[in-house]
């Protein structure tokens, strides 16, 4: 983690604002998507604006005690950077790439108490003058916040007026996590939104991998013969359930954390598991598609046999998908009849049985 104690709680440069505790980057008092590694190098760089971080520097100060690909992890995270602050590394304005050194932050900071301080020494030691230089940037830079500060509350005040009590909508941007070869999808987060699971297709066959989504490399977390694909985490974090084709096929569930040989299957047939709430029962289909006639299954944990969920459904024949409520009590299909249906048409049936509810969308007038 950055050093705190040289650096004050909250650093202000352009129209952004770094909260060093709180471990946020804001833009014009919205919270944008920067955390992990990624805000961790950003409040390296901050600590010395201006001054070289060499990449040797970074990697003591993130993974002093870990074999990681530092080249691969430092890319990714100035990449982040970058895309959160709108940057470029052909134009930089805030962070800029040093060739086979490694990074400075070249944009003038704010700061309050002992960071202003500090601020205030780099830039006399970057001028020419002397100490009348640097008091003379002092006032500049104080005469440059102030003014900023002016206009910034009569925007403020404008906006205010001008649109009520309305908030602003937050600013997102879309954030690459993985960067395998070929074809990655099915992703599924894990209860801390901290990873992801997915299947990719970068050994020639696709199997579940668990990326770090603050950036680092992926984990295999399947190695069995045939493809292993449509991942789920279970809530409880400890699990993912998956689909395999090893064989006969079925249903699988591994370690999160991965291990050869740990693997366990718990339904010979069944596509598309899904955890219940609790983590101890997988709810799945029985084909692909509706066009075969699908239908809907419950297994547990304990090894006994997938059960079918008991429906009544006098004229829906197939199970296009289904989903666990979040009671964990009943289970909500999808259904597709002989005749096709204009509105979409839902079963909801009690997991241990019980009447079948039907709901149909109204058409709109």
């Amino acid at each position: 983690m950055p050093n705190q104690g040289r650096t004050s709680q909250v650093v202000r440069f352009a129209t952004f604002e770094v909260d060093l505790q709180a471990q946020e980057l804001r833009k014009a008092g919205l919270r944008l998507k920067l955390t992990g590694q990624p805000f961790q190098v950003l409040a390296i760089l901050l600590e010395q604006p201006g001054t070289v971080v060499t990449r040797e520097e970074l990697q003591k100060r993130l993974w002093p005690d870990t074999f990681v690909d530092v080249d691969h992890n430092l890319n990714t995270a100035i990449n982040k950077i970058r895309e959160a602050l709108g940057d470029s590394s052909e134009n930089p304005r805030f962070v800029e790439t040093l060739p086979r050194r490694g990074y400075r932050f070249i944009d003038p900071i704010m700061a309050n108490g002992t960071a202003a301080a500090e601020v205030a020494h780099v830039a006399e030691n970057r001028s020419t003058g002397g100490p009348e230089s640097a008091t003379r940037t002092r006032k500049l830079v104080a005469s440059a916040l102030l003014g900023m500060v002016v206009l910034f509350g009569a925007g403020f005040l404008w906006i205010y007026k001008r649109r009520g009590n309305t908030v602003a909508p937050p600013q997102r941007t879309l954030t690459r996590i993985t960067f395998d070869e070929g074809l990655q999808n099915e992703p599924t987060w894990s209860p801390d939104g901290r990873y992801i699971a997915y299947s990719s297709d970068r050994g020639g066959k696709f199997d579940i991998w668990v990326q770090q989504v603050s950036g680092g490399n992926p984990v295999q977390i399947t190695k069995r013969p045939g493809n292993n694909w449509q991942p789920d985490w279970s809530p409880d974090g400890k699990y993912i359930a998956y689909r395999s084709e090893d064989g006969e096929g079925g249903l699988y569930i591994a370690p999160a954390v991965g291990g050869a040989g740990l693997e366990r299957r718990i339904s010979p047939f069944g596509y598309f598991p899904r955890w219940s709430p609790d983590s101890s029962k997988i709810l799945f289909m029985t084909g692909l598609s509706s066009s075969v006639g699908s239908s809907v299954y419950v297994v547990s944990l304990d090894g006994d046999p997938p059960q079918p969920v008991q429906s009544d459904m006098p004229s829906e024949k197939w199970a296009i998908s289904a989903a666990w409520h979040p009671d964990g009590k009943r289970i909500s299909i999808w259904v597709l009849g002989d005749v096709p249906s204009v509105m979409p048409v839902f079963l909801t049936v009690r997991a241990d049985g019980g009447p079948t509810v039907r709901t149909e969308l109204a058409r709109s007038p």
